[in-house]
């Protein structure tokens, strides 16, 4: 036996075709209805590939030991590389600091001058230690969050939200 409404192959006692809902006893199609996209939708697109989530644990992992690394595991290039250049160049400025630091105070035996010198460059190191460390807890929730935002694109639409 066979649906008339769309030609499915059904066994003898069927009342309804499984694939378009024909009514076999009545010969009535079910009634239209509008078609709505599916927001929990977590298979795969039909068409073209399947583009893979991203773990949340690793793309902060790679943030913490790297920062801005987890932007660019995530896909946001541009953002990930702002955070490495922020971060990394206030750490190479405070260690250059302290170099100076240390090689001025090779020739100088006085202990008040030393006392001075190092207060004042300990000010600036402080501040510029702040500073990466905010840059670092910043960009760690950043990421986690971008991580995220990425994923339920990526379950709802089967594309990269970026």
């Amino acid at each position: 036996m066979f649906c008339p409404n769309c030609g499915t192959s059904l066994p003898e006692e069927s009342a309804f075709c499984p694939n378009c809902g024909f009514d076999l006893k009545k010969g009535t199609a079910p009634p239209a209805q509008p078609w709505q996209p599916n927001v929990q939708q977590s298979a795969p697109p039909q068409y073209g590939y399947y583009l893979p989530v991203k773990s949340e644990l690793l793309a902060v992992i790679l943030g913490f030991f790297i920062p801005g690394a987890g932007h660019i595991y995530v896909g946001k290039l541009v953002r990930g590389l702002i955070f490495m250049i922020a971060y990394f160049s206030l750490s190479i400025i405070s260690v250059w600091v302290v170099w100076n630091q240390i090689g001025g105070l090779v020739n100088t035996s006085d202990p008040d001058e030393i006392m001075n010198a190092l207060s004042g460059s300990m000010g600036i190191i402080m501040l510029m230690s702040i500073i990466t460390f905010i840059i670092w807890i910043v960009q760690l929730i950043d990421v986690y969050m971008l991580t995220k935002k990425y994923n339920e694109g990526l379950q709802r639409t089967g594309q990269a939200p970026w």
